[in-house]
């Protein structure tokens, strides 16, 4: 986000009654497909090059949540209890199992993604421990089969609706002959300890015996079978036959009601555990509310989503804490004991960061989605304040998705969830607001994504779901807007990130594309298309900018970031699917320091990963030039004497192969060979066909970008050649070629005087009046000027 200043907005009361609304939180499962084994953990510094742009980004540090560890979770969705009191966890995105003691400490993991023997390759499943200690992990349509220590036994699978055959697995039981149970779609299959299919029952609904999503299943000491029945809201109870006993439980809050029963067990004495939404209960064998303990929450003893449950021959609980990526250990009387897992609450720490944005003295802003903060750091990475909690009221969050800063350190907020901009104050006090949840209307917002400030202080926001972008005063008053759904030039499909450059011109990162905007939403440019090759982009999150104006991309679902010169020219890219460093999961934030440092909201890897510029092999490039730094545009493909300019840099250092410079801005060929003149100097000669962006009553120079490229492939793309390049004629620069340009150049350029503006002099072209026509043929044949070809 560009750093600029604005005025305060209208302050809000803090007891403001917000508009309650049914929003899921927090946001799902992100999509799964196609990613890769986790790599082995490790810390050293990686190189991330990209071969096909030439440039190198190192990864230099990392800030965050470490959920890829021995030891760490992240989304544990099953867990199960040995005879000997150790846990086994399926730490479902890693994929992977990991056995822990009783009290938490880490013994071994195994896995990896994969769908060969002893890998997993889904995240949806159960997992099970026999009176032997062996373990059963039923996932993606099998069932495997390890010993204690997690080698691979035996597996039996067949992807079918048939008997033996499995659709899913969704969760599996054994019981104390070794029996196995497997719920799979809407029913319950039973088979002996070597696989061999024995019988099944139930269908699809809601009577007895049916069933819709059983999630979760149980065996008790005598052979009685439990299944959470999650989407009719009950537990379920059957002989060893699968004939129907009982069933218990309605959809509510109250006792013995679930509002999604997961996760069951059972303990010795015939008591049921049954995970619930954000609560565990428990009930007798016949179905009687004992007690229940937990509340929606990240404390101890709180809860989100607790997808499974196991119960330890002394009656302890663990409880996979799914959402807050630990085990939770609780007494058989509901007390919280302890926990372990990932560390995502803390100062520090993140769960799933999204936005983030470098202020003016470098303090780096981090939008802390999952846990609904703001967290501020140094440029080190230390810790230095928070603020903000899920909510609805001033100062709450829920689920904010991007940061930005005015030039005095004030932090703007997309609160998402809450359809508004919150302002804060350097140190998180509340300042005010802009906008209101709504699907139609000026200044409402159905999930605004991006916001970042223009040069006069007007507030800029992305709206995802409604796919416009709305444009606010410093104040917070709605000032205009533009786009629709759809794919056309200005149109947008789900639009996210949002950057603006010090000429106002926006750039908004637009599902597989980035488009341009100047400050009234005329648009400009795009580049982009779907695809994983260079330039495409699947799902973009985020955009950004550094000193030279180039454009830093999070291409999301492709897990890499790809940058590009200004015009939309590819420089760079990198990263990877996977969780080591200088590796990607679907990423959504991006900021770039004053130095040229890349700060990545590694977003499922609950991280922030930073990368150093360019390596740039010993090649420094110096006194960048342009001579003449203004010249008028090329109107009839003929350069005429003043409308061409040399531009020259010195690259000195180690074995400098080449030079190039992007004349994309002025309409020229994305890579120019520049001469090696001697002496390190390098020149190429141009014209431009492109007239400079004109704002503020004055043609901008635009930025092109020189690439110095050493033998071994290694680039320096650190300067740019500043060039003016006004129209054809516009002696005045004021974006007009008129009449007024020919005398202005006769008379305040070559001090010749009979150009006055009210008199017949000069009249070489017919007619009664001195006209534009004139002008031009004077300045062109009796004054020898280039540049008056043709009128404007």
């Amino acid at each position: 986000m560009i750093l600029l200043a604005l005025a305060a907005m209208v302050p809000v009361a803090l007891a403001e009654e917000p508009e309650v609304r049914d929003i899921p939180y927090p946001d799902g499962f992100p999509p799964l497909e196609d990613l890769l084994v986790p790599l082995p953990d490790g810390t050293e510094e990686q190189t991330v090059q990209d071969a096909a742009s030439g440039e190198a980004y190192v990864f230099v540090d990392w800030w965050g949540s470490d959920i890829r560890g021995s030891g760490k979770l992240c989304y544990p969705r099953d867990v199960a209890v040995d005879t000997d009191g150790n846990v086994y966890v399926m730490d479902a995105m890693n994929y992977r199992i990991q056995k822990f003691g009783s009290n938490g400490d880490f013994l071994l993991k195994w896995g990896g993604r994969g769908s060969c023997d002893g890998r997993f390759s889904a995240i949806v499943g159960d997992i099970a421990t026999d009176a032997a200690g062996n373990v059963y992990v039923a996932e993606n349509g099998r069932v495997q089969k390890f010993d204690s220590n997690g080698t691979f036994l035996m597996k039996w699978w067949c992807l079918g609706s048939g008997e033996g055959q499995f659709v899913t697995a969704y969760a599996i039981a054994v019981d104390a002959d070794g029996n196995v149970y497997v719920t799979d779609s809407n029913r319950v299959q039973k088979f002996a300890a070597d696989g061999t299919f024995l019988l099944a029952w139930g269908s699809e609904g809601s009577g007895e015996g049916e069933f819709n999503c059983p999630y979760g299943i149980a065996v008790d000491s005598r052979g009685n079978v439990y299944v959470a029945d999650s989407s009719n809201r009950r537990v379920q109870k059957f002989d060893s036959n699968g004939t129907f006993m009982m069933a218990w439980g309605v959809y509510g809050r109250g006792d013995g009601e679930f509002l999604w029963p997961q996760g069951i067990d059972v303990d010795l004495e015939g008591n049921v555990y049954v995970s619930d939404y954000d609560r565990i209960l428990k009930f007798d064998a016949n179905g009687t509310s004992l007690w229940t303990s937990g509340s929606e929450g990240t404390g101890d003893g709180q809860f989100r989503y607790p997808e499974d449950l196991a119960v330890a021959a002394d009656g302890t609980v663990y409880v996979a804490d799914t959402y807050n990526y630990r085990i939770q250990k609780v007494s058989p009387e509901g007390a919280f004991l302890a926990k372990w897992g990932s560390d995502l609450f803390s100062d520090g720490r993140f769960l799933r960061p999204r936005g983030l944005v470098i202020d003016g003295v470098g303090n780096v802003y981090v939008a802390d989605y999952g846990n609904s903060r703001i967290q501020k750091f140094g440029l080190n990475g230390t810790f230095l304040l928070k603020w903000g909690s899920l909510g609805y009221y001033s100062q709450q969050f829920q689920g904010p998705s991007d940061v930005a800063c005015d030039a005095v350190g004030n932090v703007y907020v997309s609160d998402s969830g809450n359809g508004r901009i919150q302002k804060f104050s350097p140190n998180g006090g509340y300042m005010g607001k802009c906008g209101s949840w709504g699907t139609t209307g000026d200044g409402r917002f159905f999930n605004p994504a991006g916001v970042a400030l223009d040069a006069e202080g007007n507030i800029y926001v992305t709206d995802e779901y409604l796919h416009r972008v709305q444009k606010f005063s410093s104040t917070g008053a709605f000032l205009m807007k533009w786009g629709s759904e759809g794919s056309g030039d200005g149109m947008f499909q789900s639009p996210k990130g949002i950057t603006i450059d010090s000429h106002d011109t926006v750039y908004v990162s637009d599902h597989s594309r980035v488009q341009k905007f100047d400050a009234n939403g005329t648009f400009l440019d795009t580049w982009g298309e779907y695809g994983s090759e260079a330039g495409q982009f699947y799902g973009t999150s985020a955009v950004a900018l550094d000193a030279l104006g180039n454009v830093f991309v999070v291409d999301t679902k492709n897990c890499r970031i790809q940058k590009f010169s200004p015009n939309g020219t590819l420089l760079s890219r990198w990263g990877t699917y996977g969780f080591g460093l200088g590796q990607f999961y679907y990423p959504e934030g991006i900021a770039v320091d004053a130095d040229g440092n890349v700060y990545v909201a590694d977003t499922e890897n609950c991280r922030i990963q930073i990368f150093a510029p360019p390596v740039t092999a010993g090649i420094a490039i110096t006194d960048a030039a342009a001579l003449p730094a203004l010249i008028p545009a090329d109107i009839d493909g003929t350069p005429e004497p003043g409308e061409t300019t040399t531009l020259s840099v010195t690259a000195t250092g180690a074995n400098v192969a080449s030079v190039t410079v992007d004349f994309s801005a002025i309409g020229g060929s994305p890579a120019a060979v520049m001469s090696d003149t001697g002496d390190g100097i390098w020149t190429v000669s141009t014209a431009a066909i492109v007239p400079s962006p004109f704002a503020d009553g004055a043609y901008q120079p635009v930025l092109l970008p020189v690439n110095a490229t050493s033998a071994d492939g290694i680039s320096n793309t650190s300067v740019s050649i500043p060039l003016t390049v006004v129209k054809n004629g516009d002696a005045n620069q004021d974006n007009r070629v008129t009449l007024y340009d020919a005398v202005y150049t006769a008379r305040h350029v070559l001090g010749i005087e009979g150009y006055p503006m009210t008199e017949s002099v000069g009249m070489v072209a017919g007619g009664d009046a001195l006209s534009l026509a004139d002008a031009a043929y004077l300045a062109r044949h009796v004054l020898g000027m280039p540049g008056y070809e043709v009128l404007h």
